[in-house]
């Protein structure tokens, strides 16, 4: 117990048999709410002790119950006695555990006070909440959750009256008897402490040398000052010779500046003439070397389509010859397909006549089958009606004689009972039995319901059935004449992929020389650029290729040269700045780059050459202040690359600007910046230039943009080889898949015509299965409404013997009952009478219905069938189709021919026009 600051409190231990007692003098200011102990000693699970009270709180327990230790561990947190420990008595201090359970190794302790009077001001909380906790090498303070060492809570918890000098806030077990027997003298000594009048003697003991230090330093401080003074005298004559001489100074550097100023304009007068000079000799000589370039670049293109000319030249020489003979062909199979289609049309005119005698024949039998349905749907609804009717008027005639028997069983219990008593005796065992029957009606509503609800699923799922299998049968007759179809359909297809596979192989043929030359050129390009620098950078280029594919490193993207993009006319400047950094291999982290290098070192044999990387994560981008000039751009500025590339693009081009001339460059790159012009002229920050003729078709960049240009150019006519391909391995999977199915008509229409035959047995079976399903739904439900109709008669007669309990015993009806008893003698009459009625009725439409029912599946729809497979067997549509498909592989042999003399036509004009060209070209390459 913690007693309030200021006022007097005791804490009291005994150990009387099984308990000990917790005392704390009543006050309404601060106080321990609530205490929380885990892995303490006996304690090694949470335990929390909460709610206690602001005046007495008593701890009962057994022995070894735990009570001496939540007296420690509330000294543990409060005491200064637990400030240093050994690990030994650490130890002692944390749960050690039993038999399976392991030795704990943190405990703590908690305490929470109520701080609402802000006894202790720390975070203006109302609550204060100080937790100790407590390890094998670590003891560690929490004061509302905020760590604190042991000296600052100590300094808290003085500030509320805990003093050091004041132990007796916690009074131990034996305290009191001991205090109790001391003398007098020691139990002043003890008022004293208790009072906290000690403690104030020390602290005044302590302010007095205080104030004895305080004057000591106060002496020397005035001893300091004079010192100063002294000093100040002196420093004031030297500021008086100090400003002589910076008066002398500046007339000094003003001389010396206004002579250095006439050298300088004198030398600038002259290198502006040397510059003049030089860029007049600098722009000849680009004029020069950008003429040669062209030339150049003219031959070679002139070369190359020399080249192609030739290529194509050749090509169509080849394709003029197939021409011919494919036409030679063509004009064989016309004559061929005009003696077949002369036979077919022949024989077509006997079937048609067939055909025309079954179609009336069907149309007549169809309008009959039409009438008798629709009769037959008129008089469903009223049949229906009248059955329903029927059901409602023997629902209420049973009502009726529930409610008359009910009524004239009441009416005699006078004569069969001698007491009221007696009489709901009885009606109590009625109501059980009644009960105890509506328990089993209800058991049976529920399987007559569960077989109504399966019987109606599979009603549902034998119309569905039904319903598919009908359609099926619809699609077999439909199939039959779509066989014919499909054989044209597929005749026509099989000539329309001939005539794009022909396409496709001209396309083929004109695609392969062209991947063949880009090959030679990319091959080309890439053995000057490999001429632009050692080979061991290229061969470490190509090492780190092979280690990031054999070892799928996903990090690696490449040369820092296939990583960005530029205009033209930056090339130049762009190599320049980057100089041999374009060869670095660019890597995600620093561990890619260390496998890379590990894996070359390993085995440099198989892994040849040098390289260096750039890891992307050891390079963050940078804040560059650039000048701010149309004259000095940063050359950055002009790169096109991926943004996650920024730190290593700032780290290679970052520091340095594209001048638009060499003084701008020489100016600018005094703040700082590297510069280079256009041309490749280039100025260090620290004062080199460097520049001179540079070959622009010997530019790296220029060769790798090439090569991209070639590859993506590659890329694209590989991509459409590859198309042309992939549709030619389809079109021969069509063909033989169209070829195979002409071949296999004959086997199909054989199976459909059997599978059509099976379908209908399956209909009928189906046909039959739901008449009867639909039978036994019929009279599931009508169980199932006898059975409702009889809970319901019991849930009446049990209300009306409910109703009768704990009422009179009368010998007569009252009148009201006697009126009811004589109203439903008349409405039964009414019933009887209306449900004669309704059978009659039910009679003469039931035999209507069964007879038109009978008229369609005895007579009328076998009879369609009969005539339906006369017309599926006659083939007069067959013939007609093979009729139109020689018409149409005539039609498609009389254009093939017309297209291929009009393109044997143009290959002749095409030859004739490529050879003037040639001829054009080996002229104009003779001038260059």
């Amino acid at each position: 117990a913690i007693p309030a600051p200021g006022k007097n409190a005791r804490f009291l231990s005994r150990r009387l048999c099984a308990f000990s007692a917790l005392h704390v003098l009543p006050w309404s200011e601060m106080f321990i709410k609530e205490v929380v102990i885990e892995g303490f000693r006996s304690y090694r699970h949470k335990t929390v002790v909460k709610d206690l009270s602001e005046r007495h709180n008593v701890v009962v327990g057994r022995n070894g119950s735990g009570k001496s230790n939540f007296f420690y561990a509330v000294h543990f947190v409060l005491s200064d006695e637990f400030r240093r420990m050994s690990d030994e008595q650490r130890a002692q201090l944390l749960h050690e555990g039993s038999g399976m359970e392991p030795t704990v190794m943190k405990a703590y302790v908690q305490i929470t006070f109520d701080n609402s009077d802000q006894r202790i001001s720390f975070d203006g909380s109302s609550e204060l909440v100080i937790r100790r906790d407590l390890m094998m090498k670590k003891d560690q303070y929490y004061v509302n959750k905020k760590s604190m060492s042991h000296e600052e809570v100590m300094g808290l918890l003085e500030m509320a009256g805990f003093a050091r000098q004041n132990p007796y806030y916690i009074v131990k077990q034996g305290k009191v008897v001991q205090l109790a027997t001391a003398p007098d003298s020691y139990r002043l000594k003890l008022l004293r402490e208790v009072a906290g009048i000690s403690l104030y003697d020390e602290r005044k003991k302590e302010s007095e040398h205080l104030l004895i230090e305080t004057a000591s330093k106060r002496a020397k401080i005035a001893e300091t000052m004079e010192e100063i003074g002294e000093r100040l005298t002196n420093l004031e004559g030297e500021m008086a010779e100090l400003r002589e001489f910076q008066k002398l100074d500046k007339e000094r550097r003003c001389l010396e500046y206004a002579i250095s100023d006439i050298e300088l304009r004198d030398t600038k007068d002259k290198l502006k003439a040397i510059d003049d000079q030089l860029q007049r000799d600098t722009g000849a000589r680009h004029g020069v070397t950008e003429r040669q370039v062209q030339v150049a670049d003219e031959i070679e293109i002139l070369e190359v389509q020399v080249r192609e000319v030739k290529n194509q030249i050749d090509q169509a020489g080849v394709e003029t010859k197939q021409l011919r003979r494919q036409v030679e062909a063509r004009v064989k199979e016309r004559a061929k397909l005009s003696l077949q289609s002369e036979d077919i049309e022949t024989a077509q005119q006997d079937d048609e006549r067939r055909k025309e005698a079954a179609a009336r024949d069907l149309e007549q039998i169809g309008d009959q089958i039409t009438t008798a349905e629709t009769s037959l749907r008129e008089l469903l609804p009223d049949f229906t009606s009248v059955v329903e009717e029927e059901a409602q008027l023997l629902k209420r005639l049973e009502d009726c004689k529930e409610r008359q028997s009910a009524l004239y069983a009441k009416q005699g219990r006078h004569r069969q009972f001698r007491s009221q008593r007696e009489r709901d005796s009885w009606i109590r065992k009625e109501v059980d039995e009644l009960q105890h029957d509506m328990t089993g009606k209800q058991k049976e509503v529920c399987v007559l319901q569960r077989d109504v609800l399966q019987l109606n699923e599979k009603n549902g799922y034998l119309s569905e059935d039904l319903h598919e299998r009908n359609d099926q049968l619809a699609e077999h007759r439909a199939a039959f004449a779509e066989m014919n179809k499909d054989r044209v359909s597929k005749k026509k297809q099989a000539d329309t992929l001939a005539a794009e596979r022909k396409k496709l192989w001209a396309s083929e043929r004109e695609l392969e020389p062209k991947v063949q030359q880009l090959n030679e050129q990319i091959k080309t390009l890439q053995q000057q650029l490999r001429r632009t620098a050692p080979k061991a950078v290229f061969d470490g280029l190509d090492s780190v290729r092979r280690i990031a594919e054999e070892k799928r490193l996903a990090g690696v993207y490449g040369p820092l040269l296939e990583m960005f993009t530029c205009d033209e006319r930056f090339e130049m400047a762009a190599e320049v700045a980057a100089g041999s950094s374009v060869f670095n291999a660019i890597v995600d982290s620093l561990e890619t780059a260390q496998r890379v290098a590990t894996v070359m070192t390993a085995n440099s044999t198989h892994y040849p050459g040098q390289m260096t990387c750039l890891p992307l994560n050891n390079m963050r981008p940078k804040q560059y202040r650039y000048p701010d000039s149309d004259d000095a751009r940063p050359l950055i500025e002009k790169l096109q690359f991926d943004h996650k590339l920024l730190g290593v693009m700032q780290h290679v081009f970052g520091n340095t600007l594209i001048c638009r001339t060499l003084d701008v460059a020489v100016r600018v790159a005094k703040s700082g910046f590297n510069c280079v012009t256009l041309e490749g002229d280039q100025v260090s920050k620290h004062g080199g230039m460097s520049g001179g003729y540079h070959d622009k078709r010997q530019n790296r960049l220029r060769l790798q943009s090439n090569i991209s240009a070639k590859q993506q150019e590659l890329s694209d006519v590989e991509a459409n080889l590859s198309e042309v391909k992939s549709q030619l391995n389809a079109i021969d999977t069509k063909m033989a898949k169209v070829l195979q199915e002409l071949s296999g008509m004959e086997t199909r229409q054989t199976r459909h015509k059997d599978e059509y035959e099976a379908r209908k047995s399956e209909v009928r079976a189906l046909t039959k299965e739901q008449a009867a399903v639909t039978h036994a739904l019929t009279e599931k439900e009508k169980m199932l409404a006898d059975v409702q109709s009889c809970i319901k008669a019991n849930q009446s007669k049990i209300d009306s013997l409910l109703a009768e309990m704990n009422s009179d015993l009368q010998s007569q009806l009252a009148e009201d009952e006697r009126q009811l008893l004589v109203s439903l003698e008349f409405e039964i009459e009414d019933c009887q009478s209306e449900l004669k009625r309704c059978i009659s009725t039910k009679a003469e439409l039931g035999k209507r219905k069964q007879t038109f029912e009978s008229l369609l599946e005895e007579d009328l729809n076998k009879r369609k069938e009969q005539l339906q497979q006369v017309l599926d067997d006659v083939s007069v549509e067959q013939q007609v189709r093979d009729v139109d498909l020689l018409r149409h592989e005539n039609e498609q042999l009389e254009s093939v021919i017309k297209d291929l003399k009009n393109r044997l036509a143009d290959l002749r004009s095409s030859e004739e026009n490529l050879t003037k060209k040639l001829a054009d070209l080996l002229k104009s390459l003779e001038k260059k």
